[in-house]
């Protein structure tokens, strides 16, 4: 059967939950014996064994991503609100109430809300034919981007 771009030679895929038979052989290998293995390396690296110390602190305590960030930001349903958000956060860094990767999170939330309130506004005021979100989107940016510049000059 010749490959066909964009067609999947499996088309069923692999099963949901199935298991890599690396992971399952090692899982079968380490039965039984995991905790006592894992306290050897964490006794290890109390004693100063820096391979040991790596392998529980990757291991052991992984980094803490996707965790909540736990810094209240107020409702964004308008622009003002993502600008009160920002200089919340703002704040919130300069502040080491939040971490700089956790500003840098909460801002491009931030940012993609303020891209969802400006393309839902567009869509209610568009009713051009033809117009996509990125054309709405690119309008509704460039004209207050317009109402931005008249209000600095002035």
């Amino acid at each position: 059967m010749p490959f066909v771009k964009g067609e999947s030679g499996n088309p069923a895929g692999r099963p949901i939950g199935s298991r890599n038979r690396k992971a399952l052989l090692m899982e079968q290998l380490l039965e039984g014996d995991g905790e006592g293995l894992a306290r050897r390396v964490i006794e290890k690296a109390m004693q100063g064994d820096t391979p040991a110390l790596n392998a529980c602190l990757d291991r052991l305590l992984p980094r803490g991503r996707d965790r909540p960030v736990l810094f209240p930001l107020p409702d964004i349903k308008t622009p003002e609100d993502a600008v009160r958000a920002l200089a919340e956060i703002n704040a919130g860094v300069g502040s080491a109430a939040l971490t700089s990767r956790e500003g840098m999170d909460l801002l491009r939330f931030v940012e993609k809300m303020l891209q969802v309130l400006v393309t839902a506004r567009g869509l209610q005021t568009a009713g051009m034919p033809g117009d996509t979100v990125t054309h709405i989107y690119r309008r509704q940016t460039a004209e207050e981007a317009q109402v931005a510049e008249k209000a600095m000059s002035k």
